[in-house]
């Protein structure tokens, strides 16, 4: 099982069911459902994009992570991301979505 964990909180976000999760918050007005809404962490605030990013999970070894050409970017241990293109995720990575910082767990 994977999941994410959100700095500055104990809560974790569980990746199951499926093996793409866009990540991003909600938004009724345009709507904007992303499979993880992060809009409860300040993702506003932070400048998490409505479709920010996206997890492929495809197992062990084998996890990836997609800018979705967001607006803030998105950093993978602290180097930016290149939009629209798959990077190798591994267990205990840090990401940042704009200034909202999430840690990809793996079990």
């Amino acid at each position: 099982m994977a999941f994410l964990k959100i700095a500055g909180s104990n809560d974790i976000i569980k990746l199951e069911g499926k093996a793409e999760f866009v990540l991003g918050r909600s938004d009724v007005t345009s709507q904007s459902f992303p499979d993880i809404d992060l809009t409860p962490y300040g993702a506003e605030d932070k400048g998490v994009s409505r479709y920010h990013a996206k997890l492929i999970l495809l197992g062990k070894q084998l996890n990836y992570v997609m800018d979705m050409s967001s607006t803030n970017g998105t950093s993978l241990n602290g180097e930016p991301l290149e939009p629209l293109r798959h990077w190798p995720i591994s267990n205990g990575d840090k990401l940042e979505l704009g200034n909202l910082k999430l840690t990809f767990h793996e079990e």
